[in-house]
């Protein structure tokens, strides 16, 4: 099992890329556990497995790998990070990238910052899904097509706020971007190194609730400002990570269906800001606007080991 990947990160969320083509022996469901283990591995959080389109019309099909193993759905940072690696390449002739993930095809478009440095990458991430049944969840007493926002964690059924040391009065939140994602939000005292801490205490426990069939993203919140967000995440399968993109998306959604946002929203996470843009319509989709770095590349030997590369940066998870 050999081949060569990239490694690349937005806001610090890394993922080794590799391109399906050049590695056809190599399955990362099975190799994920070992290198992206940060001790004995390459390190990073997942595997973003890529590939010529299903359909001719798309530049790509990617599969997310979490680091120990797992589906990991749809991811945000990794598609603008895969967008830019298609662009370098010249995988495509056209402005817009188009890229076919588990929850469908993702529409992404290059530009830079306002000083003219860094690559940004917007991406169409499409409609959130907000029924139980899509998420998926099974909550007690609710309706499988029902949704499940802004309730106050100490009113839910078989939810028992104090035993997660929560308050009563914490908001959750469910909501869908291709994969599953627990909103939590904090009215006070939500400092960044407290949400940081916070989310490392509560987030094994869960992501394996047993509301949630399929394990589950756990975010704590907190909203500053209208229009302004802090975040906090527990990745399923990765553990705590620096940026989550379909998780700031879900954190966007919940504020604004709480009638507390307008329609951009600045989210900050602990690698950086990403801007995220939703009009409140439930079939409308969610725009994600962030940058996309190159940390280096190399090649995974017959061992799953690591060959050097060329490091074209410094490791920004």
């Amino acid at each position: 099992m050999s081949g060569p990947f990239v490694k690349m990160h937005g806001l610090g969320n890394d993922y080794l890329f590799i391109d399906a083509r050049q590695a056809a022996s190599l399955d990362p469901f099975v190799v994920a556990p070992m290198v992206c283990d940060r001790e004995r591995g390459i390190g990073s959080d997942g595997i973003v497995m890529y590939g010529p389109p299903v359909d001719p019309g798309n530049d790509a099909w990617m599969t997310v790998v979490n680091a120990d193993g797992s589906d990991g759905g749809v991811c945000g940072n990794g598609l603008r990070c895969l967008a830019m690696l298609l662009a370098e390449r010249r995988e495509t002739d056209h402005d817009e990238i188009r890229v076919e993930t588990p929850g469908g095809v993702v529409r992404l478009r290059l530009g830079r910052s306002p000083d003219g440095g860094s690559v940004m990458v917007e991406a169409d991430m499409g409609p959130p899904r907000l029924k139980l049944a899509e998420i998926p969840a099974v909550v007690p007493g609710w309706a499988p097509e029902g949704s499940l926002i802004d309730q106050a964690a100490g009113e839910l059924s078989g939810f028992d706020a104090s035993s997660w040391g929560l308050p009563s009065d914490a908001r959750l939140s469910l909501v869908s971007m291709g994969n599953p994602h627990l909103v939590i939000l904090l009215r006070e005292g939500a400092t960044r190194t407290m949400l940081d801490q916070r989310i490392r205490e509560i987030g094994p426990g869960l992501e394996g609730h047993p509301w949630f069939p399929e394990r589950i993203n756990v975010h704590l919140m907190a909203i500053d400002s209208p229009g302004r967000i802090r975040l906090s995440t527990w990745e399923r399968g990765s553990g705590p990570t620096r940026a989550c993109g379909t998780g700031a998306c879900a954190a966007a959604v919940a504020a604004r269906l709480a009638g507390a946002a307008p329609a951009w929203q600045e989210v900050e996470l602990p690698g950086g800001c990403l801007d995220i843009g939703w009009n409140g319509s439930p079939g409308d989709p969610v725009r994600q606007r962030g940058p996309a770095e190159e940390i280096l590349r190399g090649v995974l030997d017959g061992s799953v080991g690591l060959e050097p590369g060329t490091d074209s940066g410094e490791d920004g998870g």
